[in-house]
């Protein structure tokens, strides 16, 4: 094999390289061309080290951390939603990527079909797909297989905890890598089952071509963990499994054919599926996101949301009510509201305790005053578009830098169950701005299909919006 790696090699001494941030990009050089084949050869060889941080245990309290399980793979130390590894975190239907579902039922499923009483066929497979809940939060997991599963179960040694810091099992890889999988149960329309007796995780798979059912694993006490069918509209958990980014062609293997991947890609046989949208449009210098975008007489603006990894994600996360720093609640609205009739002042830019852009990121980052997205609004010119597929506006500088915020709509609730409103149509953030602390509302500015933008919106403060933070 190292025979026909060096041929491979030596071949493409000639070719161009092919300008893209991208993850084929293995050397991180800004292009994708034979360095990169050589970085990939070599770890194939065991010559180069991992480019991904794996830790055997987590070292901190900054979760999730990389949990390499040698031969089962990297995962992640949580599920999708948690803070910690002994949190359950938050429950999804299958292919479902909303975050702040309460009920879990056929009739509130996104892929229910009411007309023909059956679920709609989303493929055998929704692994690396747009279904893919995983994907959504981070580009690199995945919601595992059925077999990656299999294979984590077959290859570990397991023993249940019950005890009142973690009710759950433990899986022992023979590498040393440590998971815990809490027994935080399952979800039926609002009612919450087995949470300490049992945990349920969604696979990718489909439960023996069942359109109808996704196939999932159950963790138990005292027995080992078992494969179960279940109806999709199911509140099940998720734990990411995370792609080896030398695994260019996905196969769960670094190998040979990642070389092959790589050489058509470079030689254009292949797309490069991974470009950054934000690179491709200007936005953005590389993918490292966020970068400060500097508006001059605008300000310092982030190049994307809070809780996303791009300027074009999408996906169900960063949505908050005004002054609060968690998001995924149960409703949005006054009763569950943290500061319903509390003074939290007019301005708390920057303060950690309520600007989650500063909670989250760090204090170089700010939620914006309402004066600063006024800044934008006066300064820039507006254009309502399309990037990657999602709606948005994108404001441009007289210095001709820009910035793009999709539409995301508003989170609020119905009276039976959270809603997103005005998703494509119309994008709402929060400024941490108000106009009296004694109100009900605070200001935030506001965008559609019209030719102005609005800002200084008095809006409700339980509402879940989304916000754009300013470089401190």
């Amino acid at each position: 094999m190292k025979h026909y790696l060096t041929l491979l090699i030596v071949s493409l001494l000639t070719v161009s390289s092919m300008q893209a941030q991208s993850r084929y990009d293995l050397n991180a050089d800004g292009a994708v061309n034979v360095g990169d084949v050589t970085v990939l050869v070599n770890e194939i060889l065991g010559k180069g080290g991992s480019q991904t941080a794996v830790y055997e245990v987590c070292p901190d309290e900054n979760h999730p951390h990389i949990i390499n399980m040698g031969e089962a793979g990297l995962w992640l130390c949580c599920n999708l939603g948690s803070s910690h590894y002994v949190e359950p975190g938050t429950y999804f239907a299958w292919g479902d990527k909303d975050a702040a579902r309460t009920i879990f039922s056929a009739d509130n499923y996104a892929y229910y079909d009411k007309a023909k009483s059956a679920c709609q066929d989303l493929g055998a497979d929704i692994s690396g797909s747009k279904y893919d809940v995983a994907m959504a939060y981070n580009p690199s997991y995945r919601t595992p297989t059925q077999a990656q599963f299999e294979k984590l179960l077959k290859t570990c040694s397991q023993f249940w905890a019950d005890n009142e810091t973690a009710k759950g099992a433990f899986l022992f890889s023979p590498d040393a890598g440590i998971l815990f999988l809490p027994a935080g149960g399952f979800k039926v329309d609002d009612e919450h089952n087995e949470n300490g007796i049992a945990g349920y995780y969604w696979t990718s798979s489909l439960w023996h071509d069942n359109v109808g059912m996704g196939a999932s694993i159950c963790v138990l006490n005292g027995d080992p963990a078992t494969n179960y069918g279940e109806e999709r509209w199911r509140g099940l958990n998720i734990r990411p499994i995370v792609m080896d980014p030398c695994d260019l062609n996905n196969d769960g293997q670094v190998n040979v054919g990642d070389v092959t991947k790589l050489v058509n890609v470079i030689l254009g046989k292949e797309a490069d599926e991974s470009v950054d949208a934000a690179v491709e449009a200007g936005l953005c210098p590389d993918t490292h996101h966020p970068h400060v975008i500097d508006m001059g007489v605008a300000g310092k603006w982030a190049c994307c949301n809070v809780d996303v990894d791009s300027p074009t994600e999408w996906g169900y996360s960063g949505y908050y009510a005004w002054g609060e720093t968690f998001q995924g609640k149960s409703r949005y609205d006054e009763t569950t509201y943290k500061y319903k009739g509390k003074d939290i002042g007019t301005d708390f830019s920057g303060n950690p305790e309520y600007d989650v852009a500063t909670k989250n990121w760090d204090t170089s980052w700010a939620m914006p005053t309402a004066e600063q997205s006024q800044a934008l609004i006066e300064n820039c010119t507006y254009e309502w578009t399309s990037i990657d597929g999602k709606q948005g506006g994108l404001f441009t500088a007289p210095n001709g830098k820009k910035i793009f915020l999709p539409a995301k709509g508003w989170f609020g609730y119905n009276g039976q169950y959270n809603i997103i409103i005005a998703e494509g149509n119309a994008g709402y953030y929060w400024t941490a701005s108000s106009k009296d602390a004694k109100s009900s509302q605070a200001y935030a500015f506001s965008f559609n299909g019209s030719s102005n933008p609005r800002y200084n919106v008095q809006n409700d403060r339980t509402e879940g919006l989304t916000i754009r933070p300013v470089a401190r």
